[in-house]
């Protein structure tokens, strides 16, 4: 049985996978988690980025986290560009 990494690197590599392969979104649990006060133990503390390193996985990093970089108030002008 082959585990979901080797297929993702399959696929990267220019293979067609067998089915569907399940990638999590590991970006939109910790924001999330980090928001309610409810990550794992351990994890309270550390940046995304450190949470990924610490479980060795891939990140999701293409859109800039525009939630975190910006004061709370800056969310209600969004709608306006």
């Amino acid at each position: 049985m082959v585990d979901n990494r080797s297929k993702m690197l399959a696929v990267i590599r220019g293979y067609s996978p067998d089915g569907i392969l399940f990638v999590p979104r590991l970006d939109i649990w910790y924001n999330r988690n980090k928001a309610c006060g409810t990550l794992p133990e351990g994890y309270e503390k550390l940046s995304l980025n450190e949470v990924a390193a610490s479980l060795g996985v891939g990140l999701h990093s293409v859109i800039p986290d525009f939630i975190r970089s910006a004061p709370a108030e800056d969310i209600y002008h969004r709608a306006l560009g």
